[in-house]
């Protein structure tokens, strides 16, 4: 990573799911939360207290990591796969969220 601290983004998401005769289709939005720098100090679960901290909103955010070995071009790749791949672990669990819109 050329010397460069590792930094971790924490995102929102809201999914819709839209529904024709044969079909149900669902997508996901996300929005950009905050950025941590990632180290021994400052773990994930140090930033999930952060985050919970600075927003009232979530008193008990769930929290998923995304994470990849190789380094791309984040809005332009990363973020797309992450979010179809994310989509996808939701809809195996039928997880019942809130910014689940139906």
């Amino acid at each position: 990573q050329g010397g460069s601290k590792p930094t971790v983004e924490a995102f929102d998401y809201k999914v819709s799911i839209f529904e024709n005769q044969d079909e149900k289709f669902r997508s996901i939005r996300t929005s950009h939360v905050a950025t941590f720098d990632w180290g021994i100090t400052n773990t994930f679960e140090n930033m999930k207290l952060e985050l919970i901290r600075f927003n009232k909103a979530l008193p008990n955010p769930a929290t998923f990591i995304v994470a990849s070995s190789m380094e791309f071009p984040r809005e332009e790749t990363f973020m797309p796969v992450a979010r179809r791949k994310f989509i996808r672990y939701l809809t195996a669990f039928n997880t019942p969220d809130p910014r689940i819109n139906t």
